[in-house]
């Protein structure tokens, strides 16, 4: 079996800021200005669930709201990154954050430690954010 320390070294660390870059390179279609760094295709694919899978929600990694374009990737303790694309759009959601250890390299005791909200609702943090966008 696979201990704690396996699981924060699968972790993706990054800031908020370039958490919500990530999303705006997919409700982007994959530009960066006028680059196209991810191709369509795979922005496309990867946001799409199956139409054989057995869960509708989920795609290559993101999770898709079906009837819509929006998707999200749920992280480690509720460090969420929500896509609205028809809206140009992203919501970045970090957890409470405390880095372990001294060290600038993750090993041994260094670790980063997050804490998941004791109750959490997407919509009820989402739904005010999207309805003063879409007004």
């Amino acid at each position: 079996s696979r201990g704690l320390g396996d699981v924060y070294k699968r972790q993706i660390d990054a800031t908020t800021r370039d958490f919500a870059r990530f999303g705006l390179l997919f409700a982007r279609d994959g530009l960066w200005e006028t680059d196209q760094v991810i191709s369509k295709t795979w922005i496309d694919e990867s946001t799409t669930a199956p139409e054989d899978s057995n869960n509708p929600y989920y795609a290559l990694q993101w999770w898709v709201e079906p009837g819509s374009n929006n998707f999200l990737s749920v992280g480690l303790d509720k460090n969420n990154i929500y896509v609205y694309p028809d809206l140009d759009l992203v919501i970045v959601r970090n957890s409470l954050y405390t880095k372990e250890g001294s060290s600038t390299i993750r090993t041994g005791g260094n670790f980063h430690n997050t804490l998941a909200p004791a109750t959490w609702v997407n919509s009820d943090f989402l739904s005010p954010i999207v309805e003063s966008i879409s007004d």
